[in-house]
């Protein structure tokens, strides 16, 4: 034959072998999935168990093919994740109520707040890529020559990121879920070709792949981890000039195409994370990392969460080199042999380590080539350069190898594969019985739950019958004590299977399809571990000839927790207590509402949000909680207090418990403002800047007055004013104390004109200015909050026989003690009329007399016209009805302004030096201040004169350490004094 007819006979192979290939795809058995989104099926059929050889399968029906993103055609990408990852849940003493800190959330370099207290546990892809794209004939080598390389793939804009979240805090780095991540191509263009959802999944396969990480401790930034799933609801845009027959992509027309031709649309996914950036937050890559994934094809009897082929692992045995961390140089390789194609697949995308964090491969221990061969004959498969093969840098991983002759495919399918390095050391090899769930490895469940789970054992790529298998319960919390470990084992178990060991540990054998199946039932597993709700659990399934685990399904058992027949916000089983937690485990909710505080939750916005919220379904990416960390029971009660008689239809009403929390909150918020102004204050060099400075010291004065007056009111129905509790010190930056202003943050820094723009005149915002170009304000005011516990005590005093006025005068602080000037009016409360007169001097003094008059009452404007004076440079007038900012000039120079360190601490300067003395002296005197002021509202009234005494001789010291010069990074600034409590910091 000549080469005309050689070619014909290629192509006609060719098309024959696409044509086997898409055979395999036209299965169209409906499958069971578990989650309600996409029953993407498993094709491993029920059989009963039959009298067979353990690991052969004669008599039982014909193996069904399966397709994943290692077979064509596929897409390969790479480029960047973010996962905004929130870690005050990591740790578990934050979960501990009675002494949870503030620290722990938001100061980074302390306590149990991790790197990102404050994070949205929002995941997303960013900057990716197509890089490489493989046609579905495989004689023909993946290529960059497609209009589809180089076009984005990215988490879509208009849909809610993906949420990253775990089922237990003990068990944070084994179960990661990316929960309802919205994946297309060319996002951002009207004619994106794909859209579809990804299906929930956990993480699989993490391990540490950074062979010398100098010295520190072991972080997620020197790991790597995979996520395989699939994606759902696909739906594809024929006007994208992608899908094009004339000039548009090959592959993607062809992954289209395949999907047209199936009831079904669902794509294979997986994808590798690296590199992820979480020490360094000056880095423009902080909490970014390294991404590179595969898509292709899934068929019905395609697993979601893994690859129903062969595996190769990181040989455990002895002699395998690790170094003295423990690290090995290699990880987890799914492969599969395509007998039609006559292809061995092989997937390196998280097995292979590098030698540092910022290098590249591990070439000392990996050598630069790998060399892939057969256990018994040594036959060759293929081998890669690790330092040039494109599969590697442009194909995540996935390396390709075209076998011989269908010879080789038949030395390959009956022995184990293993992989070398260049000078024949072993670094990977099959393990021979692989299984896996089909379902997700990760559970949490209510007690008396029931949860069934399916395994696949695999030999060969094929699936195994009658192979043994020893599945076992074991805790996996280390927080259990010794004496109730036994007991929380009760909490999971296993019901059916033969007995090994007292129900924990069960024998099952692989029936037709090479599946067993497991059922677990759950009891109360007796609150272990106290502060955190329930136990965890895993579970092991280890070949009974093998006796290797190399991984673990994982369950969280919560405690039961019984719906309350009228669920009241107070008490052991309250919703305060449920709502606290998770306000303290996940603070970047204080910015929407402040789910500790009864006002915040109870704002009718704020309730239809939570309701909202609450009431999705688990796995969409806007449920709340979005840390998952909340059992049946308690969900169900918040529920029903949002939409209980108290709730709906009107403002919930107030108890004589809540009212006192309310005005503790209220000296707490007044408190918060006095560190903000006092440091301004600082800022403000000696003989500059004059009328700012009478400006703002007079509001500093009387929001003093402002907490004498909360307090007195506190104490006049019985409660009792702390100024000394570890939460009482603001911490900055950080929210506002009652969920207040939710949007804003408080900070410490110099005066400026941003200063007072976004802090001070939103602290002090009114409902209504009457200045024109004021506009109406948050309904989370200041004044807002005080009108609330004014309708409270009227209300309160009102129903209760006697009223709520009980309580011993002698505690009253009164203005005997205090100079006379108009903003310094404290008067004790003895009764209802005195209380609303505290009230309304409060607001008053902070937001005006009434929505169209700036003064306070008193002669004065009040605080947000001071500060808007400051701002506009100008004094507020009148002309008219109308106010202005046109009169005499406010002069605001910043030559006449110390450029202070922002939110200063005392680690910010070096040990030994003046700054850091003077700075802790500070921080003594101001919680010198905080003791005399609880004594004053706890019987010893007099000593008020004594706290004006204490703030200058602390202001006095504030003096002397602004003039000090600090070098922050590779600036030089002017140090600035802390408020903070050193007694409670980890290093003074």
């Amino acid at each position: 034959p000549g080469k005309r007819s050689s070619t014909s006979m290629r192509l006609l192979c060719d098309l024959l072998l696409i044509a086997s290939l898409a055979l395999s795809l036209c299965n169209t058995v409906n499958g069971t999935g578990d989650d309600g989104v996409y029953n993407v099926g498993t094709g491993f059929g029920q059989q009963p168990a039959e009298a067979f050889q353990a690991g052969r399968c004669d008599g039982c029906p014909a193996e069904q093919a399966t397709i994943s993103y290692l077979d064509r055609p596929r897409l390969h990408f790479a480029g960047l994740y973010r996962a905004d990852v929130m870690t005050a849940n990591n740790f578990f003493h934050n979960f501990n109520l009675s002494n949870f800190s503030l620290v722990n959330q938001l100061v980074k370099k302390h306590g149990y707040g991790g790197f990102n207290p404050d994070g949205s546990g929002s995941f997303s892809f960013q900057n990716c890529f197509v890089t490489l794209v493989c046609s579905e004939n495989p004689r023909t080598p993946c290529t960059t020559d497609d209009v589809l390389v180089g076009r984005p793939l990215e988490s879509t804009t208009g849909h809610t990121t993906g949420k990253l979240a775990t089922i237990d805090v003990e068990v944070e780095h084994m179960t990661p879920i990316i929960y309802g991540m919205t994946i297309g191509l060319d996002v951002h263009h009207e004619t994106s070709p794909f859209v579809g959802r990804m299906d929930a999944t956990p993480s699989k396969n993490v391990w540490h792949n950074v062979w010398d990480v100098g010295i520190g401790p072991d972080t997620d930034q020197f790991s790597q981890g995979s996520y395989q799933s699939v994606l759902v609801n696909v739906t594809w845009n024929e006007q994208s000039s992608l899908l094009d027959r004339t000039r548009g992509s090959e592959i993607l027309q062809s992954l289209k195409s395949r999907l047209d031709a199936t009831p079904y649309s669902v794509l294979s996914i997986k994808f590798n994370v690296d590199h992820y950036q979480q020490n360094d937050e000056s880095s423009p890559y902080f909490l970014y990392g390294h991404v590179t994934g595969s898509i292709g094809l899934a068929t019905v009897n395609s697993p979601k969460y893994f690859v129903r082929d062969r595996v190769l692992q990181f040989d455990r045995k002895p002699g395998v080199p690790v170094n003295d961390r423990g690290r090995r140089p290699t990880n987890v390789a799914p492969f599969k042999v395509n007998t039609n194609a006559l292809l061995a697949i092989f997937d390196f995308g998280n097995a292979l380590s590098r030698s540092t964090y910022d290098g590249g491969w591990n070439i000392d221990q990996l050598g630069r080539v790998l060399k892939i061969r057969t256990r018994s004959s040594g036959h060759v498969v293929g081998s890669v350069q690790l330092e040039s093969s494109e599969c590697l840098t442009k194909g995540a991983g996935v390396c390709e190898f075209q076998l011989a002759s269908q010879d080789d495919v038949n030395v390959i399918e009956n022995e184990l594969v293993n992989v070398y390095s260049e000078s024949n050391d072993l670094l990977l090899r099959e393990v021979e019985y692989y299984i896996r769930p089909i379902e997700r490895y990760v559970k949490k469940l209510d007690a008396g739950d029931h949860w069934t789970v399916r395994f696949f054992v695999n030999r060969f790529g094929h699936k195994a019958c009658g192979h043994a298998v020893r599945v076992e319960v074991q805790l996996a919390s280390s927080y259990t004590p010794a004496d109730k470990q036994e007991s929380a084992l009760k909490g999971l178990r296993i019901t059916n299977g033969k007995d090994i060991e007292n129900g924990r540990a069960k024998h099952f054998e692989s029936d037709c399809s090479g599946t067993f199946t497991v059922e677990f039932e759950t009891a109360d597993p007796g609150n272990p571990r106290g502060i955190v709700d329930g136990e965890v659990y895993r579970v092991s399934y280890v070949p009974e000839i093998d006796n290797q685990c190399f991984t673990y399904l994982y369950a969280r058992v919560f405690d039961p927790f019984k719906v309350p027949d009228t669920p009241h916000w107070h008490g052991e089983r309250g919703v305060e207590k449920i709502l606290k937690l998770y306000s303290n485990l996940y603070p970047v909710m204080s910015k929407f509402v402040a789910l500790s505080d009864f006002f915040s939750v109870t704002e009718k916005w704020n309730v239809h949000f939570l309701n909202l919220s609450m009431t999705l379904d688990e796995w969409q990416p806007g449920y709340m909680p979005v840390t998952r960390d909340l059992s049946r029971g308690k969900k169900e009660t918040v529920l029903k207090w949002l939409n209980s008689a108290q709730i709906v239809g009107k403002k919930a009403a107030m108890d004589l418990e809540q009212l006192k929390k309310s005005l503790q909150t209220a000296i707490e918020v007044e408190h918060s403002t006095i560190p903000l102004y006092l440091y301004a204050l600082y800022s403000i060099k000696p003989g500059s800047n004059v009328k700012a400075y009478k400006l703002i010291r007079s509001v500093v004065v009387e929001e003093m007055v402002h907490m004498t007056l909360a307090a007195n009111i506190l104490n006049a129905i019985g409660g009792d004013p702390d100024f000394v509790h570890n939460k009482f010190i603001p911490i900055f930056p950080g929210p506002m104390p009652g969920g207040l202003h939710p949007e804003l943050t408080l900070r410490l820094a110099p005066l400026s004109k941003d200063l007072l723009q976004n802090v001070f005149m939103v602290v002090e915002q009114p409902r209504k200015s009457p200045i024109n170009d004021e506009p109406d304000t948050h309904h989370l005011t200041i004044g807002s909050f005080y009108r609330q516990i004014e309708k409270a005590l009227v209300d309160l005093d009102r129903q209760t026989e006697g009223g709520i006025f009980i309580s011993d005068h002698s505690r009253q602080v009164d203005g005997s003690c205090l100079p006379d000037e108009p903003g310094v009016r404290v008067f004790p409360v003895t009764d209802l009329a005195s209380a609303r007169k505290a009230i309304r001097k409060i607001v008053r003094e902070g937001e005006g007399s009434n929505q169209m008059n700036p003064n306070d009452g008193y002669g004065e404007f009040a605080h947000f016209y001071k500060f808007s004076e400051i701002y506009y440079g100008r004094e507020l007038v009148r002309d008219g009805k109308t106010w202005s900012y046109t009169g005499d000039p406010v002069a605001l120079d910043e030559n006449g302004i110390y450029p202070l360190v922002e939110n200063p601490r005392l680690e910010d300067y070096p040990v030994g030096s003046r700054a850091r003395l003077l700075s802790s002296d500070f921080s003594r005197s101001y919680l010198n201040l905080l003791g005399h002021l609880h004594a004053v509202f706890h019987g010893e009234p007099h000593r008020i004169a004594e706290t004006f005494g204490a703030m200058n001789y602390m202001n006095v010291k504030a003096s002397k350490i602004a003039v000090l010069p600090v070098a922050i990074g590779d600036k030089v600034k002017n140090a600035g004094p802390p408020f903070l409590n050193p007694l409670i910091m980890p290093s003074t």
